[in-house]
This record gives structure tokens, sequence and C-alpha cells, in this order.
């Protein structure tokens, strides 16, 4: 078994591992590999460990989201990845237009 995956096969994540960050670290990838670049290590390692779990240990591309990647919305959830990544680029496009109200504030 490899070091990167827990005694079920999955990605080991260290403690705290939210399910937005576990989305955040795909975008890095996807983004990454689009680019023709490296992603963090840190990226790599929960992209690579998962995809080689659920490659070993078999199953449909449903399994892969919900017990390799463990991206899946909690029941009842809207919250899908797409939906979390939309929400979290507005909140960084707030936050940069704020931080340059406050730059050209204080000239």
């Amino acid at each position: 078994m490899s070091l990167f995956h827990d005694p079920f096969g999955r990605a080991r994540l260290p403690t705290g591992y939210t399910r937005e960050h576990r989305i955040r670290l795909l975008r890095e990838v996807a983004d990454a590999l689009i680019a023709g670049r490296r992603a963090s290590r840190q990226a790599e390692l929960f992209i690579g460990s998962a995809f080689d779990a659920w490659l070993r240990e078999g199953g449909g591309i449903g399994a892969l989201e919900r017990d390799f990647l463990r991206v899946t919305p909690p029941r009842g959830s809207r919250r899908t990845p797409a939906e979390i990544l939309r929400h979290e680029a507005h909140r960084d496009e707030r936050e940069n237009t704020h931080d340059e109200g406050d730059f050209l504030q204080h000239d």
C-alpha cells in the first residue's frame, strides 16, 4: 500500500482538510495541467493518490468522487464543486475590489 493512502485505500489528507479545500486542490491541478505546468506538491499528492487508489480498487466514476476524492456534497446540499468555486471567485473579486479601494483612498 502506498504511503499516501489511508487503511481504506482513500487519499490520505492532513487533519482539517474540508470538502472546499479538496475542491480547490482539484481546481489547482486542473489549471496546472491545462497551462502545462506543475501544481503544488500537496495538490499533486492528493490527486495522484486518489487516482491511484481508484484505479487499484476499481469502481465507477461516482466512487472516485465519493470515496477517493471525497468531494460529494452532503445529503440535501446543492453546493456542487462548481458552485463552491464560483462563490470563492466572487469573494476574491470583492476582496480585490475592496483592497483597490483602500489603496486609492490612501493616496
